[in-house]
């Protein structure tokens, strides 16, 4: 998604059935995620909500990705993605 110059990209995941460990990322670029992370949240509760905030601090729009992920690849869960820009 396109987040807009000097805007804030809030993004949550919510593990709608409690399996698993969520994480949730923004990041500039799929193929080398490790080294484009621009923001990254993964809290202490295992099947809690995850929300991260990316604020565009340049005066140029910047495209971005939202990475959901999982602890473990068994963890099984289903999940709703809510984006909204402040």
């Amino acid at each position: 998604m396109t987040v807009p110059a000097l805007r804030t990209l809030r993004a949550t995941v919510d593990n709608v059935n409690g399996n698993g460990d969520v994480t949730v990322g923004v990041v500039s670029d799929c193929t080398a995620t490790r080294t484009a992370c621009l923001a990254a949240q993964d809290g202490p509760s295992g099947t809690a909500a995850e929300t991260v905030r990316f604020v565009n601090s340049a005066n140029t729009p910047r495209d971005v990705f939202i990475v959901v992920d999982a602890l473990s690849a068994n963890d099984g869960f289903t999940f709703t993605l809510t984006a909204t820009l402040e």
